[in-house]
């Protein structure tokens, strides 16, 4: 009785982890869905991009989805774990299983853009887009563009580049690349395209990023086992 019930005890804890480390997980999976909804917006407000995007922000709506059910349903498991209720680990443990499918059709459009040249041609747009909205802030001075434009200053700070191929994507919209690409300290100019590095950053790191998508489903998959477990050694 007493070892039954020592059992149960590290099944509900072993529970309780899982569930910590998959909140924890779907935080960050959110906060990247909805930078990537963010980093949209501004692209559709800077200007109209040579590539359809449409897909890009279904798949972020959906990212930022599934982390935010994630994040509720976990909390299904641990109330249920807690006060002994199958009901609720049945639940946890169904829709756990439902948003693993929807990520597998996530994981299908990040594959489908992985390849290089499709990267760099999704990479490139958006940053045309927004060096469109810096352009209108700039020489028409329409406020609804600032956005794109401190965006993509963020974007070439960060990163230590300059529009979207070089410095004369300023040049060709009739703005000095001085004014946008100086390094800290007047300690020169960036040079480098950010379509350029923001691809070999995804390329160099996309093994850690697909670390943490995977592991995610992993833990998702041993807590759906665990509370099906859990459920039958309850009832």
């Amino acid at each position: 009785m007493v070892a039954s019930m020592c059992g149960l005890f590290c099944l509900k804890c072993l529970l309780y982890i899982l569930n910590t480390i998959l909140t924890i997980m779907s935080i960050v999976i959110v906060c990247v869905g909805a930078g990537v909804l963010f980093v949209l917006r501004q692209v559709d407000g800077g200007g109209t991009p040579d590539f359809d995007l449409a897909h890009l922000s279904t798949a972020g709506i959906l990212i930022v989805i599934v982390g935010v059910l994630i994040v509720l349903f976990v909390f299904c498991g641990c109330c249920g774990a807690f006060l002994g209720a199958g009901w609720m680990l049945i639940w946890f443990a169904v829709i756990m299983g439902c948003l693993l499918i929807v990520e597998c059709v996530i994981l299908g459009f990040a594959w489908k853009y992985s390849e290089p040249s499709k990267l760099e041609e999704v990479v490139s747009a958006t940053y045309s887009a927004l060096l469109d909205g810096a352009v209108k802030t700039r020489q028409i001075n329409e406020q609804a563009q600032a956005g794109a434009a401190a965006l993509l200053n963020f974007f070439q700070d960060k990163l230590e580049c300059c529009g979207d191929v070089g410095q004369s994507d300023y040049s060709k919209r009739g703005l000095d690349f001085r004014d946008f690409c100086q390094r800290p300290n007047n300690n020169g100019y960036y040079s480098r395209g950010c379509t350029k590095v923001t691809v070999d950053f995804f390329q160099k790191h996309s093994h850690t990023m697909g670390g943490v998508v995977v592991g995610t489903m992993a833990f998702q998959l041993l807590a759906i086992c665990l509370a099906i477990f859990l459920y039958f050694t309850i009832a």
